[in-house]
């Protein structure tokens, strides 16, 4: 029940966070995904009675989880390296980049 729980929890927050590009949403699917992780690392190793399928499903499992946790890394150092940006450019002054917008944007790339 509570791996039922945890994993909408999971996709609910990975989705919202990666719709809206939100940092701190996407921190906590993350802080999610690694709970996940140790549950069913549980279930591979520290359970008392594990069948061959317990084995392959879990190493599945496991494999997608790591897949996902780098991903959520990379999202979170994009969506701040963005976020950043996006602050740095709007302090300046626009009356300068009324042509293009995008010079202000790769000019703090």
């Amino acid at each position: 029940m509570y791996d039922v729980v945890l994993n909408n929890l999971l996709l609910l927050a990975g989705y919202k966070g990666n719709l809206t590009e939100h940092v701190l949403i996407v921190a906590m699917s993350l802080i999610f995904t690694v709970t996940s992780f140790f549950g069913f690392l549980y279930l591979l190793l520290w359970q008392t009675y594990v069948l061959r399928a317990d084995v392959i499903l879990n190493s599945i499992q496991i494999a997608f989880i790591c897949l996902e946790i780098i991903f959520s890394i990379i999202c979170i150092i994009v969506f701040a390296r963005y976020h950043d940006s996006v602050i740095i450019c709007m302090s300046l002054d626009f009356s300068v980049f009324q042509n293009n917008a995008d010079i202000c944007y790769t000019a703090v790339l």
